[in-house]
């Protein structure tokens, strides 16, 4: 149990409280009301309870933002069977809080409303009778507090599932129309034939009278060998009706068979407009649906050559279990072919024109489209394929898999892809695009006869006649490097205690120059070698070519041609004049001035 020291003089209105070592609770015990059901009192839809509290701190009422968490309990085994978060149904403190203002020690909620807290299960009321409300409280300051004692509930929540007593309702208590017909019940047992009906004074069994000679019995089951139909409506007024109108809760609303070569439902028009089969449906069910065990699901005839056969749209998107859209925001399908064994989805044979033909009437749109959703493949073209116009390759719905397969079907060692995150080319992420075959393959021109301008094999071996390089001047290789980080143009010499380590120069005329740090005055290494997985290293280091260097001209004054080596200053070069020191000490020739001073000059990087 927690302790609680009362506010000082010197505290304002509403004080923190701190903790004591006092062992008496100074929270004051709260009080329950339930005003209102305010929900529905059908057995499915869980009510919730107005409840209305009240706590305070060290003997005064609480004001401000208090946090609550609240359970139902059973008095005879002390378990949870409700709290406002579904958690700890051994009756200890709920995880999660309800948050509520407090003013002057006043509070109310709704418990049990779905909207801040878990709903009370069904049944709740009805199953235990023996049920106190637990409270724990927090003034946000130290924590919560199982509030004392439970509080038993009294009859107005047991209320909820009360039974009406029998005869407590009678006809001068009901409203005019409260109750249909469908509502009464008819206590006299029909006989064979007759039917529900209305006799003038209320509801009663009749028996029909016309109807083609025969009696109905409800539920009505028949059979008949007739060379005519064996049951015929005939509606011919001019309103808007059904001659025929079927309704089903659960199955179908009309449902027709036959066990011949005839049709188990047909629609028939003589009209000049309108359908012959009309389909529709709402709240997310199909409109037409044909279903075949061995046969064609749905068939559509045209006998004029001007019409199609099956005509399909779509004038918006809205996916269904099983039929999804493939792209919401174009629009679902006008036309869905659905095939589960191997059969094809959608079939079009023709014997002169297209089998198939989809034709798009906006930028935006498409003339076809074709997806597999498991990742296979999405089309399979047997024979020419002739493409007039861009062929334009992306997958929005396998994501990174896009490939284009070339030779056989299914071959996947020669095609062209896009590989990058989650899907790596030879164990590196390139996020771009990847050319592939078997044994190696080209880049070349016809001009003049087939030439390969760019070549390579499985092994890795790349040929090329001449490589002409653009982004940058020097030759460099990356070297591990004993500093963390050496600035572009800095000197580098051999480290003699690592071995393949370089390190920053800085004695003059050293034998161990390695050669210049690359990238000094926005000049890049034009090529870089290194073998991958061995000798490898953070700084390039250029061996050959044009490179700045950074110099120190105290001593003498650079000029085009100068030898250049290395200076005592740490990663700056100098003019070698002291020539039998030089030997085996050289970077490279100057081929820019620096009178005096430290600064950077271009070298053309030769070491001797």
């Amino acid at each position: 149990m927690l302790a609680f020291k009362a506010p000082t003089t010197n505290q304002p209105a509403n004080p923190m409280i701190t903790r004591s070592v006092f062992p008496t609770v100074r929270r004051a015990a709260f009080a329950l009301a339930v005003f209102a059901v305010l929900l529905s009192l059908r057995a499915e839809v869980p009510p919730f309870i107005s409840y209305q509290g009240r706590v305070s701190v060290d003997g005064l009422p609480f004001t401000g933002a208090g946090t609550f968490k609240f359970s139902l309990i059973r008095e005879a085994t002390g378990l949870s069977v409700w709290s406002n978060d579904g958690t700890h149904p051994d009756g200890t403190e709920p995880d999660t809080a309800v948050p509520l203002n407090v003013a002057n020690g006043l509070f109310v909620t709704l418990l049990g409303e779905a909207a801040v807290m878990s709903p009370f299960p069904g049944g709740v009321f009805e199953n235990y009778a023996d049920l106190k409300l637990r409270v724990w409280f927090s003034d946000g300051v130290q924590g919560f507090e199982q509030l004392q004692p439970d509080t038993r509930l009294a009859s107005v929540p047991y209320a909820l599932n009360a039974m009406v007593p029998a005869g407590s309702i009678t006809a001068a208590k009901l409203a005019p129309d409260s109750v249909g017909a469908d509502k009464l019940a008819v206590p006299v047992v029909p006989a064979v034939g007759q039917v529900l009906g209305f006799n003038g004074a209320g509801l009663s069994w009749l028996t029909p009278s016309g109807g083609g000679g025969g009696s109905l019995t409800l539920p009505f089951s028949g059979a008949g060998a007739l060379p005519s139909c064996l049951f015929s409506v005939d509606n011919s007024g001019s309103n808007d009706a059904w001659a025929i109108f079927g309704r089903s809760q659960k199955s179908l609303g009309v449902f027709g068979q036959t066990l011949g070569s005839s049709s188990g439902v047909l629609g028939r028009n003589d009209g000049a407009g309108g359908q012959a089969v009309f389909g529709y449906a709402s709240a997310g069910a199909v409109g037409v649906l044909g279903i075949s065990e061995n046969a064609e699901g749905i068939i559509g005839v045209s006998k004029r050559g001007s019409r199609a056969g099956v005509v399909g749209r779509n004038d918006e998107c809205v996916p269904q279990p099983g039929f999804p859209c493939f792209l919401p925001e174009d629009g679902g399908a006008g036309v869905y072919g659905y095939a589960v064994y191997n059969e094809p989805g959608l079939l079009g044979i023709s014997e002169y024109g297209d089998g198939v033909r989809g034709t798009a009437n906006r930028a935006d749109g498409r003339g076809g489209y074709f997806a597999n959703l498991a990742g296979g493949t999405a089309l399979q073209v047997e024979g020419r394929l002739e493409l007039n116009g861009v062929l334009s390759q992306h997958n929005a719905i396998c994501g990174n898999d896009w490939n284009i397969f070339f030779r056989s079907h299914g071959d996947p060692m020669h095609g062209v892809g896009w590989h990058g995150a989650g899907k790596p080319w030879a164990g590196v992420e390139y996020d771009g695009p990847v050319l592939w075959g078997w044994a190696g393959g080209a880049l070349g021109t016809t001009r003049g006869g087939q030439k390969s301008a760019l070549w390579w094999d499985d092994t890795g071996m790349v040929s090329v006649k001449v490589l002409r390089i653009t982004g940058g001047a020097d030759l460099a290789e990356p070297f591990p490097v004993k500093e963390d980080k050496l600035e572009p143009g800095s000197v580098v010499v051999i480290d003699d205690e690592q071995t393949g380590q370089l390190k920053l120069s800085v004695a003059a005329y050293d034998t161990h120059v390695a050669g210049i740090v690359s990238g000094a005055n926005g000049i890049k290494p034009g090529l870089s070698l290194h073998q991958q997985g061995a000798l490898e290293g953070t700084q390039e280091v250029a061996l050959t070519g044009r490179v700045y260097v950074k110099a120190d001209a105290t001593g003498a004054s650079i000029k085009p041609g100068d030898l250049l080596t290395t200076s005592d200053l740490p990663g700056h070069a100098m003019k070698a004049c002291d020539h039998d020191r030089a030997q085996g000490a050289i970077l490279g020739k100057a081929m820019s001035s620096l009178n005096t001073g430290k600064g950077l000059v271009l070298v053309l990087v030769s070491l001797q």
